[in-house]
């Protein structure tokens, strides 16, 4: 994929805040706690790094890989850890790769976090994708999701207008800014289950709009 948020890159932050406050901050952040047990951390997409400061911060025995198709991003969250956070620097490792296409070893991450990410991808895409991330999981790690919700899966009529006409102005906007591959939001969950993981915790923010969930990848045999 192309390196098509890297001219957002220095803006991002500030295009986000505007949008939403710290509400996708909260999101990404809210169940940090579920992966304290992972020694090994692939993240991807993750962006401008403020995803990446919280987690190392939290978790500070974790060797983290970063994987993101966008130079300007990675330069980002470089630069960050480098001022916020420079003793840590030795445990991230970083990967400019497309996830598509990029190999991931089989069964060698405790956790796996993909914070506004798998929503890039159509249904063709995700499919596929899921699945060689969640070979990458080792049996019983945690897979953190937070994204947004599909507008049909909100339980109010308000909760979907407000999710229809949203997620239609940012597909719009990222679309025209960075060649965004989808089109509109595929819910992740029945690619997840079909990996064979099950979801251990869910956060929902604004009406179910955004949330974070943490899914489970079970051991073979285990039901």
């Amino acid at each position: 994929m192309a390196d098509g948020f890297g001219r957002l890159a220095y803006a991002y932050e500030g295009l986000e805040r505007t949008v939403f406050g710290d509400l996708l901050t909260r999101a990404r952040n809210a169940c940090l706690c579920a992966l304290e047990e992972a020694d090994t951390i692939l993240i991807l997409g993750e962006g401008d790094g403020r995803f990446l400061l919280s987690l190392l911060a939290r978790l500070p025995r974790a060797h983290v890989t970063v994987l993101d198709s966008s130079t300007g991003m990675l330069g980002r969250a470089q630069k960050r850890v480098q001022a916020r956070l420079p003793d840590a620097e030795a445990r991230v490792s970083w990967w400019h790769r497309d996830a598509l296409t990029a190999p991931l070893p089989s069964a060698h991450y405790d956790a796996v976090a993909t914070a506004f990410f798998l929503d890039v991808f159509p249904e063709e895409m995700l499919g596929p994708l899921t699945a060689k991330i969640s070979r990458s999981l080792k049996p019983g790690g945690r897979w953190l999701v937070a994204d947004f919700a599909a507008p049909h899966t909100l339980p109010t009529r308000r909760a979907r207008l407000y999710s229809r006409t949203l997620v239609a102005l940012m597909y719009t906007f990222f679309r025209a800014q960075t060649a965004l591959p989808a089109k509109t939001l595929v819910p992740p969950e029945p690619f997840l289950r079909a990996c064979g993981l099950e979801p251990v915790r869910r956060e929902s923010f604004r009406g179910g709009f955004v949330y974070a969930q943490v899914w489970r990848k079970a051991f073979e045999g285990e039901s």
